[in-house]
């Protein structure tokens, strides 16, 4: 799950991260993928998710839906990714994409 805001860039900053998920997700090893955007427009945040290969689930302020996630998971900065287990566990939770990737090859070890 990743917690984002347009101008902090998170898919232009860490373009080798998103492709690593990419990849990973094509085969299947990982099973789900979020955005969640404070961004109130999301045709905008439509449009740079679409540089992606994946098909990303978005969800969008627009309706204050991000607002609700951002307080349950307490998050106070962005960007923001969370690694999260298939029973629920937050197993990292960081603004990094380089230690995302290395968390994401350790666990396919």
């Amino acid at each position: 799950m990743m917690f984002y805001i347009q101008y902090a860039g998170i898919f232009d900053k860490h373009r080798n991260f998103c492709d690593f998920f990419a990849s990973l997700y094509e085969y299947g090893h990982i099973k789900y993928n979020m955005v969640v955007s404070l961004d109130d427009d999301q045709a905008e945040v439509r449009k740079v998710l679409a540089k992606d290969s994946i098909g990303w689930n978005l969800v969008t302020d627009s309706a204050g839906q991000a607002a609700m996630l951002v307080d349950l998971y307490n998050v106070s900065a962005l960007p923001r990714c969370f690694l999260i287990d298939e029973e629920g566990k937050i197993i990292l939770k960081t603004d990094n994409g380089v230690e995302i990737k290395q968390t994401l090859e350790k666990l396919m070890e």
